[in-house]
């Protein structure tokens, strides 16, 4: 046996060495891929594409919730929860494949046992894995976990991949039950039990995951089998290096490597990369991914061209800077590799000037919670019902009566009068002041025709109806046709003040996009770990796409491609506040000739310059006091700026008049990154524990 799988290894060497970028992949020709940005139109495409699987799904995925709905607002989707959906099909007789991470448990809190035992219990025809093991056996990993997130269907098509309260109409709510989390104030309570929820929906900001950039892939035909990369990533290596573990058999059928046949489809030159080992899939070292990126990297410093690169302004967990360890290690990483430390990088960076052609963003936004606390407490007298009564009653409904577990209580987060932000990190509570977390326990109806008495008792005790109140504001930054001074309200003046709050934009894609020409995207951050081969196991697609369009860098004529030069531009044109508000049948937005030219020198000291450098980031930091922050450059800096407030909340004295006449000036979501940020704590620079982090 080990010698056959030391000869397979050796063929399979020889093939990767043939290839570009030493893939397992070679590059195929004539594919169509959409790409999609944001949840919206990416989970729709993956209802529709998932429920037009005829004999399998595959489904690879660091995290997956069953209780995951792919279409909004739940209340007029039922059917399209992923669970039900999968069910749907495997009903059908479609044979479900399911592999997820195995996450250590003492540290993460994504239940991926909840998950296995969800989706197993729905069909036989649904198989779940979980993997690796950390503890006693041959796959034994203490740090790595599978990333990516894949999704391939009969080997064909393949995808990769607001502040929310209306409290007389439940039926808009947009993220149901743990939907509505904000992973810098508190992370994933007990996923298991989806209608309880750890994070007040009436005082926090629900932190929105932006631009996760996706990716559609259909090979040649619609009829292709399943010899495409993208297929075989999944269900030919991991599946089968499982079963060898697990002795989980794969009941499909088997499909030559070489077959190429069919006639052309698409425009796109794709090449699957992947950063995987023998811990994750049983295959020799591969770091195709790097190799990707490195042969992109080279061909942007052959030009001085203009080099935007936007991260999220701090790590998605819980806790503030000073504090939190694992916050402060990642953001020292990334410091450390930007403009201090000893690295090549950072020395020619400072030395060089390249910060004047290579630029640092992050993204932020603002909102309004429509939560008026008189207003509320009004519709509890008038009904008798509670606000949470009410919210747990929705979440039933969520739920259904096909529900395979049973949660008599739910767990809410209740407001507190005073919040501060010693687990959240944009703000800090005084000394002496901490408060308890409230956490009510709310009963759970016992069937839906209960859940919705109770909602409609709740939404009648309203003594007006609030149709003319927005549930969300945060349109505003991109170019609407209304006014955030128009905006109207039912609570008071204080209370419309008190609801305005900052909201953080998650950076969660993986995409670099070259000369509008070629993009690497799929789900490999830009670290060691990511791309080295012997850490996490990733995914990614380089698509060159060969239909070319007339366009412009530098002022001189450019030939970029549809797929590179259309993702880029609608990225801008939304973070840039360029774009209507989005509606989902309004897609004919223009193309302005300043989004043509990405290396034009006057996009970015100007235009960039004034809605990000001077404006967005200025602005932001006159009303929350929002860190990162230029002018805390050491911890005493950091003790003295950061806000004694809620979450999020304003950390101004300024009035209603005011906040909104400077919320109002707000242009897209771009903040320029504050390099400066905790410069002169050498600590971020010099710990000896932290030199084994950085890129080798």
């Amino acid at each position: 046996m080990m010698t056959r799988r030391n000869g397979a290894r050796s063929h399979t060497r020889e093939i990767r060495q043939s290839h570009r970028f030493a893939s397992f992949a070679d590059i195929r020709e004539n594919n169509t891929v959409k790409w999609h940005i944001d949840g919206h139109d990416y989970f729709w495409a993956m209802s529709e594409i998932l429920d037009s699987a005829q004999e399998c799904i595959f489904i690879l995925d660091w995290w997956l919730s069953p209780e995951l709905y792919l279409r909004r607002p739940p209340a007029d989707n039922y059917e399209w929860r992923l669970d039900r959906l999968l069910q749907r099909k495997a009903q059908q007789g479609v044979k479900v494949y399911v592999i997820v991470y195995k996450e250590v448990t003492q540290t993460m809190s994504m239940s991926s046992k909840h998950t296995k035992n969800a989706l197993t219990e729905l069909h036989p025809n649904i198989t779940c894995v979980r993997h690796p093991d950390h503890i006693g056996s041959d796959s034994n990993v203490e740090f790595w976990s599978h990333h990516e997130k894949m999704r391939v269907l009969d080997a064909g098509y393949s995808l990769s991949p607001l502040a929310d309260c209306h409290p007389t109409d439940f039926s808009k709510t947009l993220f149901p039950g743990q939907d509505y989390n904000n992973a810098r104030v508190l992370d994933f309570q007990q996923v298991d039990h989806y209608a309880s929820n750890q994070v007040s929906l009436l005082e926090t900001a629900r932190m929105p995951c932006m631009t996760d950039v996706d990716w559609l892939a259909l090979p040649h035909d619609t009829d292709a089998e399943p010899d495409q990369p993208v297929a075989r990533h999944p269900h030919r290596e991991r599946w089968h290096e499982m079963g060898r573990r697990f002795k989980q058999k794969w009941q499909g059928e088997e499909y030559p490597d070489d077959e190429d046949g069919h006639s052309p489809f698409g425009t796109c030159r794709v090449q699957v990369v992947r950063s995987v080992s023998d811990w994750s899939h049983g295959v020799l070292t591969e770091d195709s991914v790097q190799r990707a990126c490195m042969f992109a990297s080279r061909a942007i410093s052959r030009t001085r061209l203009t080099v935007i690169v936007v991260i999220p302004e701090v790590p998605g967990f819980a806790g503030n800077q000073k504090d939190e360890n694992g916050i402060k290690t990642i953001m020292a990483a990334q410091y450390r590799t930007i403009n201090r430390g000893d690295t090549v990088f950072t020395k020619r960076f400072v030395a060089q000037a390249m910060m004047h052609y290579i630029r640092f963003y992050h993204l932020r936004t603002y909102d309004r919670i429509n939560s008026p606390a008189s207003f509320i407490r009004e519709m509890e007298q008038n009904s008798g019902v509670t606000f949470h009564q009410a919210q747990v009653a929705q979440a039933r409904l969520w739920i259904g009566d096909d529900g395979f577990w049973h949660q008599e209580k739910v767990q809410i987060r209740a407001p507190e009068p005073t919040a501060g932000l010693d687990n959240s990190g944009m703000g800090l509570t005084e000394k002496g002041k901490e408060t308890q977390k409230t956490v009510e326990a709310v009963d759970m109806p016992a069937t839906t025709q209960e859940a919705e008495e109770i909602i409609s008792r709740f939404q009648n005790g309203a003594p007006r109806g609030d149709e003319d109140v927005a549930d969300t504001v945060g349109q505003h930054s991109l170019a609407d046709q209304t006014k955030l001074t128009d905006e109207q309200w039912l609570g008071s003046e204080q209370e419309e003040r008190d609801s305005y709050v900052s909201e953080l934009l998650y950076i969660h894609s993986k995409v670099m996009i070259v000369d509008d020409r070629r993009v690497i995207m799929g789900s490999a951050n830009i670290n060691d770990r990511s791309q080295k081969g012997d850490g996490d196991s990733e995914i990614a697609l380089v698509v060159e796409d060969t239909d070319e369009i007339e366009s412009k860098m530098n002022g001189e004529n450019h030939m970029a491609t549809r797929f590179a030069a259309s993702l880029r531009r609608k990225l801008f044109r939304e973070h840039l506040g360029l774009i209507e508000p989005q509606v989902c049948e309004n897609g004919n937005d223009p193309i302005t000739s300043f989004m043509r030219p990405p290396r034009s020198p006057t996009m970015m000291s100007s235009e960039l310059g004034r809605i990000a450098h001077q404006k967005n980031r200025a602005i932001f930091s006159e009303l929350f006091r929002t860190v990162p922050n230029n002018i805390v450059q050491n911890w005493e800096d950091y003790k003295k700026y950061v806000p004694k407030v809620k979450t999020g909340h304003l950390a101004t004295e300024w009035d209603l008049a005011m906040v909104k006449s400077k919320l109002s000036q707000i242009h897209g979501h771009l903040v320029e990154a504050p390099l400066e940020f905790l410069i002169g704590e050498k600590e971020l620079v010099q710990n000896p524990d932290w030199q084994g982090l950085n890129p080798t």
